[in-house]
């Protein structure tokens, strides 16, 4: 049996030591480049669309230079087909709003059968939360309201107004008057001599923490 020197053996052990010192220093430092990949590709805002939906979203635009006097650039926004009946079974649309990027997920088995009124006033809806930071609102005859409006052509011309002049100067005095809107959406519709619709806000709007907040529009 041959001796084995004591120098060779810490040489030996030596050269192990400092191979798995490299090793874990190599595998942390993989580790660490990809939770920053990770990160920066999570944080990374722009505009992510279906191309079904870009439309939509450049007819929004346009008409917020028409109805708003302002033309509105999207740079930060992520729209696209998915589920949303986790939020409730009739939710169509929701928005996520207080993340990095706004994002709205539209129901596409709505979305298949939907008219065209339909389609834009559901995304016209959405973009007034995610890009106008709009919240519900509980008047019947509101754009905003967490109901989808099936006379959107029909009175196109008021819900632009509505959606796109909010807040500004005049608007309660305009848009708020019950007897002016009852005239103008509908004289022979008995619902609407009660102006504010009951909603319940466990369906439409839910806090997941971390400041974001989801808005749900409902069929």
């Amino acid at each position: 049996m041959n001796k084995i020197k004591l120098s060779t053996i810490i040489k030996t052990l030596s050269k192990t030591f400092l191979y798995a010192i490299i090793i874990h220093y190599i595998m942390n430092f993989k580790i660490l480049t990809n939770l920053i990949l990770i990160f920066l590709s999570s944080c990374a805002s722009g505009f992510h669309y279906d191309e079904e939906l870009l439309p939509y979203v450049l007819k929004f635009q346009y008409n917020s230079e028409i109805y708003g006097g302002k033309y509105i650039e999207i740079e930060n926004l992520k729209i696209v087909f998915k589920d949303t009946t986790w939020l409730s079974p009739n939710t169509i649309g929701v928005c996520f709003l207080g993340g990095i990027t706004p994002t709205i997920n539209i129901k596409p088995d709505f979305w298949e059968y939907a008219s065209e009124s339909e389609r834009e006033a559901l995304i016209f809806h959405e973009l007034g939360h995610c890009i106008l930071k709009q919240a519900h609102r509980k008047d019947r005859m509101s754009i905003m309201k967490p109901e989808l409006i099936y006379d959107f052509y029909s009175h196109e011309d008021y819900y632009l107004k509505e959606l796109f002049l909010y807040g500004k100067d005049g608007y309660e005095a305009i848009f708020f008057n019950a007897n002016k809107n009852k005239e103008l959406l509908n004289k022979d519709n008995s619902d609407l001599d009660r102006l504010d619709i009951d909603i319940d806000e466990n369906c439409i709007t839910k806090d997941l923490g971390g400041g974001v907040t989801v808005f749900g529009t409902q069929n």
